[in-house]
């Protein structure tokens, strides 16, 4: 009886260590990647993969997300672009840490918004799939358990979403692990509170061992948070070997070659000899990450999208030729696909180069326009016009630049500018076009303006309007009309369509986009072309670039410019419908009587002309 009473003793006491041991026991000494391929799953609705995590699917995932559990490194930069995995190295992030590195947590997206959408559509789904995670976070729907869209509880430590707009969140509780989604897409201030970045960092200074990191594919060069953070660390590249002759190598886009061939291939720097995308995978696995500035304290990763298995190199090819001249779209392409900032286009016009392509028409308007548009610009003493003729793909010819000069207070001025613009332009073979849409900029004279503009609309004039926020579309399709003679006035985003006239002025070959100048363009009209430069200026809250218009230059054209194109969108001239166009007569001559000018206004506008004539346009902004 003693003997057996001492067996269950000593057998009750044998399980109480065994669980003690594996209550008490250190968690397993695993990297974050291989915690992902033990525990990670993939969802159906959150991948194109869906199951196991596999790291060896793409390989250049491997390192930098083993820094984030690399004692000796603090912060990490990913300047990545779309389709590289980017944000499952943030997911898997927050897995290792949740279970073998608790603590508190932070991610900040753009916006509140796209923090809810990330954890609804991202998190979620994992927490679900993963049957580890699902232990730790509990039961999300359980009023107990405090799981919510932005806050997320579990043993050790917790998971809180915030937008990058919400300074309130970016300045609470300490938090030791902190990752930064999509930094570019970052207001230059949270509130009045100032860099949402530094404000998130400030909240990981109590901690020694915190880990901070910044993703994001890049924007403007000058303006990119993502570059200028990785132009500061220790800049690692992936290279690759040759299948032929071993030479480690960064994939850059120069070498994908792909004219006059079946498949895109890659031309080896090395050898010279041409990949097929078969071996891509291949040497992928036998690459490496370089630091490109050793000695750095920040890790830092580049990677475009030549690397990436999601990413065929001819969906890549085919973006690229949609691209060709679409400044915004090559923009987007540079950006995303490449990962790499991209420049204002403007800032490199020069006038010797546009000079240089002045041209002799063979007659007032080439044969290949199809549509022709007009951009006008109203000043104290005289009113320009400016015509251009459209072609396919967009394709542009200055067609005329007329001024109409007088007293813009006289009804005569007017009608002399109906004739300016209405008057039929003659092609080659004596046939005439009329211009079918007009642009014209109401922030000088708004009320004649809105007078001669509003009886016009049905002969495609459209009073235009000036925004000076960055990131406006091209024109609003809703028009306003608070004005005192409900004339319909269409908002201009500013700086999108000096990006568009800059990114076309600075092609050089004709094609879609291109500019044609004819040769009787002077000097002077050039110089207005170029007149404008982007630079860095503060603001409330922070820094931003905004085109800016030297003291003393003039910039008349490139506002008509500006203007006609606003007006073929306006028109519904697009791309497609121009290249289908054959007809070319111009509508009937219907021409209203100019505006009689109330003599208030007349007397008002009488003295503001002895003061210097406005400079500008609508584009200028301050």
């Amino acid at each position: 009886m003693i003997e057996t009473h001492d067996t269950a003793v000593a057998a009750f006491d044998q399980r109480l260590e065994t669980a003690l041991r594996r209550r008490l026991a250190p968690p397993p000494r695993l990297s974050v990647a291989e915690w992902a391929d033990r525990y990670r799953m993939l969802s159906s609705e959150a991948s194109a993969e869906p199951g196991r995590w596999v790291t060896a699917r793409a390989p250049y995932q491997r390192e930098p997300m083993d820094a984030l559990a690399d004692p000796t490194v603090e912060r990490a930069v990913l300047m990545w672009s779309s389709q590289s995995g980017k944000t499952e190295v943030l997911l898997n992030a927050i897995g290792y840490t949740a279970h073998l590195a608790p603590g508190p947590m932070m991610m900040v997206q753009p916006t509140i918004q796209m923090a809810e959408a990330y954890s609804k559509d991202r998190i979620a789904p994992m927490i679900r799939d993963s049957p580890k995670l699902t232990h730790l976070f509990g039961d999300p729907t359980s009023r107990s358990s405090g799981n919510t869209l932005l806050h997320k509880p579990f043993a050790g430590g917790h998971l809180t979403l915030a937008g990058s707009n919400a300074p309130a969140a970016l300045a609470g509780r300490p938090i030791r692990v902190l990752l930064l989604d999509e930094v570019d897409r970052y207001p230059s201030s949270a509130g009045t509170e100032g860099d949402p970045v530094t404000l998130a960092v400030r909240r990981t200074a109590t901690f020694a061992l915190r880990k901070i990191l910044l993703t994001s594919t890049p924007t403007v060069k000058g303006e990119s948070r993502i570059e200028e953070a990785f132009l500061e660390s220790d800049q690692r590249f992936y290279h690759v070997p040759c299948p032929d002759c071993q030479t480690m190598q960064v994939l850059h886009w120069r070498n994908l070659k792909w004219k006059d061939l079946p498949v895109p291939v890659y031309a080896c720097e090395g050898c010279g000899v041409l990949i097929g995308e078969e071996a891509k995978h291949r040497m992928i696995a036998a690459g490496a990450w370089v630091p490109m500035n050793p000695g750095a304290a920040v890790r830092g990763y580049h990677l475009n999208a030549l690397y990436s298995p999601w990413a065929p190199w001819a969906d890549l090819v085919e973006e690229w030729d949609q691209a060709q001249g679409n400044p915004l779209r090559l923009q987007t392409f540079i950006n995303t696909v490449l990962a790499e900032t991209w420049e204002d286009r403007g800032e490199r016009v020069g006038s010797e180069g546009l000079a240089a392509r002045r041209e002799q028409y063979p007659a007032e308007v080439p044969d290949q326009v199809r549509i022709l548009t007009a951009g006008i610009d109203v000043q104290a003493d005289r009113i320009e016009v400016f015509v251009l003729g459209w072609g396919a793909g967009e394709e542009s010819w200055l067609v005329a630049h007329e001024v109409v000069t007088g007293d813009i207070t006289v009804p005569a001025t007017w009608a002399g500018l109906d004739d300016a613009v209405f008057r039929p332009r003659i092609r080659t073979d004596g046939t005439t076009m009329a211009v079918r849409a007009v642009g014209i900029d109401t922030g000088y004279a708004t009320e004649l303006v809105h007078r001669w503009a509003k009886p016009r609309l049905g002969r495609g004039v459209y009073a235009l309007k000036g925004g000076s926020e960055a990131g406006k579309p091209l024109v609003t399709r809703r028009p306003t009309v608070n004005n005192k003679n409900a004339t319909r006035v269409w908002l201009v985003g500013t700086d999108t369509s000096q990006d568009l006239l800059y990114g076309r002025l600075r092609l050089v070959h004709p094609g879609p986009g291109y500019i044609h100048l004819p040769e009787w363009t002077t000097d002077d009209l050039i110089a207005q072309l170029t007149a404008e430069s982007k630079k860095t200026v503060k603001v409330p809250g922070g820094y931003r670039k905004r085109w800016e218009l030297p003291r003393g230059a003039h910039n008349e054209a490139a506002d008509c410019f500006r203007y006609a194109t606003v007006a073929l969108a306006l028109g519904n001239f697009t791309p497609s419908r121009i290249d289908r166009m054959a007809d070319f007569a111009p509508p009937a001559p219907d021409t209203p009587t100019p505006p009689e000018t109330p003599e208030p206004l007349r007397m008002a506008l009488t003295k503001q002309r002895t003061t210097a004539p406005r400079r500008g346009g609508w584009v200028k902004k301050w």
